[in-house]
């Protein structure tokens, strides 16, 4: 009964590879799951979809769209001048501001062709603004509505081939002054209020350096502003030299969590000719943002913290379909 039972164990194991034609032994995992070399398809890789603002381009014919919502808190002091009946700066005052901002983000990026695509950008929002100024007069307001339109272009100017050779993407676009601005608020940094009153030029250039699964990427830009008229007030808004660098982390193909350093220098503004000692800025916030992807939508907390006083402080969340 043991010897039976035997060859009934030994009926039931497969039977041995058979020799190859030549007479060698068989591949070791030869007819098994070892002969395979993949099972499906990796995941996308989605590291780059936090920089979709600055540097992701879209494939023609594909789009984006942005929304969500965004408080940001500004307190600073700045110069004002003092002009008198004839419209003559006769002295420069202290003024403080404190502005709370909440805006809702609209967004449209567009892929055109190979390496370019369009974007438009017109938030909606509500603004409150407190006043206080040397001669002891105090201000609030509330406005609500559309805030600055922006919309441009973006291209890829170099494609990357290597941790050492990065990925160059460029920008041109303007913003219009579409959004409630005052005399007070057009002295600010962007983004600070809902409106500055200016026509803007855009332009930027970032550089993308990837090594797997660590991005590292830095960038410039400038931004050209229009004089205006504003409350009876010719403003000169000086020039604006921006400066971006940043680190992006790839947690796994779906997350990413990344810091962003941005920068500004923005030179003295002139009022009805007369150029403002003092008035120059150097609005500068660090920006930490976790990007979570899937299935093509996208979500973004974010933080924004402000490292002078002449920038804003914001926290927010942002989706992407």
């Amino acid at each position: 009964m043991q010897i039976a039972g035997l060859t009934v164990a030994m009926a039931d194991q497969p039977p041995p590879p058979a020799p190859a034609a030549d007479g060698s032994a068989p591949t070791p995992g030869s007819g098994s799951i070892a002969t395979v070399e993949k099972l499906g398809d990796a995941p996308p890789a989605n590291t780059l979809a936090f920089l979709r603002e600055q540097a992701l381009l879209l494939e023609p014919g594909k789009y984006q769209v942005d929304f969500g919502l965004t408080y940001s808190v500004f307190n600073d002091n700045f110069a004002l001048p003092v002009i008198d009946h004839s419209g003559n700066v006769v002295g420069v005052a202290n003024e403080r501001e404190r502005l709370r901002l909440m805006t809702v983000p609209l967004a449209l990026r567009y892929g055109l062709c190979p390496g370019v695509q369009a974007y438009i950008n017109a938030p909606l929002g509500w603004a409150n603004s407190e006043v206080t100024t040397d001669f002891g007069t105090s201000l609030t307001n509330n406005f609500g509505g559309m805030a600055d339109m922006s919309a441009g272009f973006t291209f890829q100017l170099m494609k990357g081939c290597g941790a050492w050779c990065p990925d160059v993407v460029g920008s041109i676009g303007f913003v219009a002054p579409t959004g409630h601005a005052t005399f007070a608020t057009s002295l600010l940094a962007t983004n600070s209020f809902l409106g500055q009153g200016f026509w803007d030029i855009t332009t930027s250039v970032i550089a993308v350096h990837t090594i797997d699964p660590v991005l590292f990427y830095y960038g410039a830009g400038y931004v050209h502003r229009f004089d205006n008229t504003i409350d009876g007030v010719h403003v000169d808004p000086g020039q604006e030299f921006d400066y971006l660098f940043g680190v992006g982390f790839a947690m796994n193909p779906w997350v990413t969590v990344s810091g962003t350093l941005f920068g500004s220098t923005i030179t003295r503004y002139g009022v009805n000719g007369t150029s403002l000692p003092g008035s120059d800025q150097d609005p500068i916030r660090f920006r930490i943002a976790v990007t979570m992807v899937k299935d093509s939508r996208i979500c973004e907390p974010f933080a924004e913290i402000a490292m002078t006083p002449d920038a804003p402080s914001r926290v927010g969340i942002t989706f992407t379909y």
